[in-house]
């Protein structure tokens, strides 16, 4: 087995993270909010937001940021359902090709029970792909219920879905066949959605289908997923059965950040009416880690619709708007226009922060530290050089244990043995250099030579604290 080049290694990977930092640094964090005014009707203001929403999860420029999600105390927690839900999946299907049936479908069933626990208005393909495999599980142990069951409720979310031909076996193929048929020739049925409050965005297994309360026709019969997402609410989600004429009603929870949400969007409603969305919305960005963020705005003037969308960036600062009549047939490409338009926009250079002393270091205490400082740079320049210089050799010793006959097993290992001792040395003497270094720049920054103190001409040093657009920054100040 040969030895991999130690230095050469680090500086390839160290180039790939470079390039990765670099590509997701050109892409925008960009939030999207639709809000009703001046008697404007909140059913359009959310259509309005889904439409740019929309844009924005399409264009790989953007990462949209779900302002929904931000507000969930459950969120992150039905990511992780996710993907252990697939995780299980693999396993279930490696199970089930070593033939370890019954196994395979314990694992499945757990699969299911965490997808159907995830965030399913982003699809359902997951949990799709595991019903169908747990339902060719049951029936190659003779479970003919079982695979009827799990058939019918994939068919039921989609009829066209396509089970994997290599597990179809012939008494499969022949036990699904009159599933299908029954889909097709049932007639269709519709759904009814009520939410309080209302306005969610309502999904039907994994598909946007329109804002609450709302009648979603052309469903096979069966049992379906319904997601309802609405900013500064716990995410609802259920199975519901499509056919049976209910009419099933949510009741929409807000949680404690999501109430925080909430009031930030109130008062970004309230600067709507003002036409003064900057701070506002700079303060609804931040809060839900946002870059920027596109307001959607619909309101009702004598009588006719109108349409207004603000791009506004994370510190308050309004890039532009752009203002339409609100057309029912065209809103959804009206609001797209609108969100294209105002993201061509060049974005403003970010306000530069201003600094903030947070200590001051006496000038009694600094006393003596520029030796060590210079000592500690020495210190550095020799744990540097020794780390360039073992790593060179590690590399040196790493070719020549290559070069070894494979019969000579025993110079090899040694060999082999020698180049990793010296690779780890080396980034060891690296570490060494870049803590000496760091300890050194500050003894020099922050000290003087003898015990006598600041000189007249030389200023207090101190620590520096100021917000940046993508963080903050500490440094030091004074005269050094």
């Amino acid at each position: 087995m040969p030895v991999p080049g130690v230095s050469t290694g680090r500086l390839l990977a160290c180039a790939v993270v470079l390039c990765a930092l670099a590509a997701s640094a050109q892409v925008r964090r960009v939030a999207a909010v639709g809000l009703a005014f001046s008697g404007g009707d909140e059913t359009d203001a959310a259509y309005g937001a889904r439409a740019v929403s929309s844009f924005l999860q399409s264009d790989p420029r953007f990462e949209w940021v779900s302002p929904a999600t931000q507000a969930r105390d459950d969120g992150p927690v039905r990511e992780a359902k996710g993907l252990e839900a697939r995780r299980l999946f693999l396993e279930g299907r490696e199970q089930l090709d070593n033939l370890n049936t019954a196994r395979a479908i314990a694992t499945l069933e757990k699969s299911i029970k965490f997808w159907e626990d995830s965030d399913l208005s982003q699809g359902v393909q997951g949990l799709l792909d595991a019903l169908a495999l747990r339902a060719i599980a049951c029936l190659s142990k003779g479970d003919k219920s079982g695979f009827n069951n799990d058939a019918q409720r994939v068919l039921a979310i989609n009829p066209d879905y396509a089970f994997d031909p290599s597990r179809l076996t012939p008494a499969a193929q022949n036990a699904l066949a009159p599933l299908k048929k029954k889909v097709v020739a049932a007639p269709p049925a519709a759904l009814e959605l009520v939410s309080t409050p209302p306005h969610a965005w309502a999904f039907v297994d994994g598909v946007f289908r329109g804002v609450t309360p709302i009648t979603v026709p052309g469903l096979a019969p069966g049992s379906h997923v319904v997601t309802l997402v609405a900013t500064g609410f716990e995410l609802v989600q259920e199975k519901v059965f499509a056919g049976s004429g209910a009419a099933p009603s949510f009741a929409l929870k807000s949680s404690a950040r999501g109430k925080e949400v909430l009031a930030r969007v109130g008062e970004l409603r309230a600067a709507l009416e003002r036409d003064d969305v900057g701070p506002a919305a700079g303060a609804l960005a931040t809060f839900i880690q946002a870059e920027e963020l596109l307001v959607a705005g619909v309101s009702n003037q004598k009588g006719e619709l109108k349409a207004v969308a603000y791009r506004v960036m994370a510190d308050g600062t309004v890039v532009g708007d752009a203002r339409r009549p609100l057309s029912g047939t065209s809103a959804s490409s009206d609001w797209q226009a609108m969100a294209k338009e105002l993201l061509a926009l060049a974005a403003p250079e970010p306000k530069k922060p201003e600094a903030v002393v947070i200590e001051d270091l006496p000038a009694n205490s600094r006393a003596g530290r520029r030796p060590i400082g210079w000592i500690g740079l020495a210190l550095t320049a020799g744990a540097a050089g020794a780390g360039i210089g073992l790593g060179l050799t590690s590399k040196s010793t790493a070719q020549q244990a290559n070069r070894t006959p494979q019969v000579d097993a025993a110079t090899y290992n040694r060999l082999a043995g020698q180049a990793r001792t010296q690779a780890y040395v080396a980034d060891g003497m690296f570490a060494l250099a870049v803590v000496a270094g760091g300890v050194s720049i500050f003894m020099l920054a922050t000290g003087y030579s003898d015990d006598s103190g600041a000189s007249d001409e030389e200023e207090e040093a101190g620590f520096l604290l100021g917000p940046t657009r993508d963080g903050a920054f500490v440094g030091l100040h004074g005269s050094f």
